[in-house]
C-alpha cells in the first residue's frame, strides 16, 4: 500500500511511527509560524509589495496553516485509532488489560478476580 507524501507527490512506502509523524509535524507547524510572522514584520529582500498586501498575505498563511495542521493532526489521529480497532480486532490487544484482571491469583492486583457470583469461576 502507498500513502503519498505531503505534496502528494512522491509515493512513500514506509510507515513511519506516530510520534515521529507527531514531532514532524509540530516541527513543521513551528517552522510555517516563524516564516509567517518573519514577513509580517520585514519582506524579502527584492520585493516590491504594499506593506498591506505583505501583512494580508502574512496573516493568511498563519492562520491557514493552522488549519491545515489542525486537519492533518485529525487524520493522523483517525489514522491511529484506525489501526488499534484493526489491531484489536485481530486479537492482538487486549481491551484496556481486562485480561489481567481475571490471571493470576486473587489479591494480585489489588484483589480484582472472578467470583461465582460475576460469572466466572469460583
Amino acid at each position: 500500500m502507498f500513502t503519498f507524501a505531503v505534496c502528494g507527490a512522491d509515493p512513500v512506502r514506509r510507515h513511519w511511527h506516530l510520534a515521529f509523524r507527531g514531532t514532524t509535524l509540530l516541527a513543521a507547524g513551528t517552522a510555517h509560524a516563524v516564516l509567517a510572522r518573519t514577513l509580517y514584520v520585514r519582506p524579502p529582500p527584492g520585493v516590491g509589495v504594499a506593506p498591506e498586501d505583505l501583512h494580508q498575505a502574512a496573516q493568511w498563511m498563519y492562520y491557514g496553516g493552522d488549519l491545515v495542521e489542525a486537519g492533518m493532526a485529525l487524520l493522523m489521529g483517525m489514522s491511529w485509532y484506525v489501526a488499534a480497532g484493526r489491531a484489536h480486532a485481530r486479537g492482538r490487544r487486549p481491551v484496556f488489560g481486562t485480561d489481567r484482571l481475571t490471571d493470576g491469583p486473587a489479591g494480585e492486583l489489588g484483589g480484582h478476580h472472578r467470583t461465582s457470583a460475576a460469572g466466572g469461576e469460583p
